[in-house]
């Protein structure tokens, strides 16, 4: 029995777009909790910051400072037409793991070894800003699978077994 590949595409258009929607409300659920903290920091600033809170900030640099750094990686590719370089990509990583170390150790995050799950919103965040702002994505018909993902309305699909995903 082969598979329905147009229910295989409806499925991976689904998927694609929880993943951005979920992208989306952890950005502005980020926003939003910076924008409270900025507010109530500065009604207290004669006050030192709260431990949780410097931690926080820390932590946001960190990975602001990581996605820039993936950023750099991305403008490379683009400018010699090639996918990022893995070990560009892997030092951005390394970096923000290594400050998340740091960060923890000081003490007062309210959590820790969080840096696990903040790396891929770092790197989605930057995929899709190199996209939004560079036209970086793939158009229809481009092979995909690999690092830059498809231009908006398009899904990364098989259109036959065996064969390499497509933008379409």
């Amino acid at each position: 029995m082969q598979p329905d590949l147009a229910e295989f595409a409806r499925a991976e258009q689904r998927k694609e777009s929880l993943m951005k929607t979920n992208m989306q409300a952890s950005i502005m659920r980020s926003v939003s909790a910076v924008a409270l903290t900025v507010v109530l920091a500065a009604g207290a600033s004669a006050a030192p910051l709260d431990p949780a809170v410097a931690c926080g900030f820390a932590k946001m640099h960190a990975a602001l400072k990581a996605s820039s750094a993936l950023n750099a990686c991305f403008r490379h590719a683009i400018q010699t037409g090639s996918d990022p370089d893995p070990a560009c990509v892997d030092a951005a990583h390394a970096t923000l793991r290594t400050t998340f170390a740091k960060i923890d150790a000081k003490g007062g995050c309210s959590a820790t070894g969080d840096a696990p799950s903040v790396e891929p919103l770092v790197d989605r965040f930057a995929e899709e800003l190199a996209q939004e702002l560079n036209g970086t994505c793939l158009p229809a018909g481009s092979p995909c699978g690999n690092i830059t993902l498809c231009c908006a309305g398009l899904v990364c699909t098989v259109t036959t077994l065996g064969q390499t995903p497509v933008c379409g």
